[in-house]
């Protein structure tokens, strides 16, 4: 049976193929001979229409990605087409997507799970509050905030997605620099929960930011694989997290806490935004009224003389 996957930067939906069938006969077994059918054949050669690099992978000219004999990388155009195209995915949700990387043995519709690669130069990152974060009140204000994404999303004629909860609450990693934590999310015309691991690792100037998709039941796989994949990624000489220099680099806004909530935190930022210029309004507005108010009684002053 081919998986519903899932990436959560934008909600990534991996959609079956068809009616694709595993024993490649070709066979319609749908029962609706008017269905189109996808045999394994085809997909194979879907797969292999792909060109994977293997080795040492430079990354957004910060960073390299040096893999092991049990991984490859697909690049950024052919990502991009497989998450679109093949999976169904909007094409906004993948534009920032520099590559992704696959176990060396799967394809892109089989049973497993890969990881997204993106890189965000929001600046340096500071991870003193990294040991302070209630992540149990982090997690009821995401489920909140879920919840208006999701009627907006099926409003937008996709499936739903609802956060049920921490597949694997926040840690972070000061070794590696790297921030993780997985979410385990209800596809509602589904029995099957969708993974959503998140990995962010931190650099000089920014963060290189790793999705794996899967279902919950790759979630001991995944985690079994992060070590392996932290081991991969090393950000190159001058970008590295400890070359940071205060005098010189740019400090992001967010912390690591905002690393996780970060659509909410900005969500809120622009409430406040707005609500700051509707004050500066209100403000000129009644500065005016008492101008307007000064004149006419000075008007009236001079009236009455």
């Amino acid at each position: 049976m081919r998986i519903l996957t899932l990436l959560v930067t934008g909600l990534f939906i991996h959609a079956s193929p068809l009616h694709a069938q595993a024993d490649g006969s070709g066979a319609d077994t749908s029962g609706t001979a008017a269905e189109p059918v996808v045999t394994q054949a085809y997909l194979d050669s879907i797969d292999a229409s792909y060109t994977y690099q293997t080795g040492a992978v430079p990354i957004a000219g910060v960073a390299t990605l040096t893999l092991p004999p049990t991984y490859k990388f697909l690049d950024a155009a052919q990502s991009r087409q497989v998450m679109v195209d093949l999976w169904g995915n909007p094409p906004s949700v993948a534009e920032d997507v520099i590559g992704m990387i696959f176990p060396a043995d799967a394809g892109v519709y089989d049973d497993g799970f890969a990881f997204s690669i993106e890189y965000d130069s929001l600046g340096y990152v500071s991870d003193t509050d990294a040991d302070g974060i209630d992540y149990s009140v982090m997690l009821k204000d995401m489920m909140k905030e879920d919840s208006l994404e999701e009627i907006q999303r099926a409003a937008e004629g996709y499936d739903p997605l609802v956060l049920v909860g921490w597949a694997a609450p926040p840690h972070y990693d000061k070794a590696h620099k790297a921030l993780h934590w997985a979410q385990e999310l209800d596809r509602m015309d589904s029995s099957t929960h969708v993974l959503n691991y998140n990995i962010r690792v931190l650099g000089r100037r920014g963060m290189l930011l790793l999705n794996a998709m899967g279902t919950m039941e790759h979630l001991e796989s995944v985690k079994t694989e992060i070590p392996t994949l932290l081991d991969m990624i090393a950000f190159d000489d001058g970008h590295r997290y400890d070359q940071f220099n205060p005098a010189t680099d740019k400090v992001a806004e967010w912390s690591i806490a905002g690393l996780i909530d970060g659509k909410l935190k900005q969500k809120i930022d622009g409430m406040l935004r707005v609500m700051k210029i509707a004050g500066i309004a209100v403000l000129v507005f009644l500065v005016l009224i008492a101008v307007v108010v000064v004149v006419v009684v000075r008007r009236k002053g001079r009236a009455n003389i």
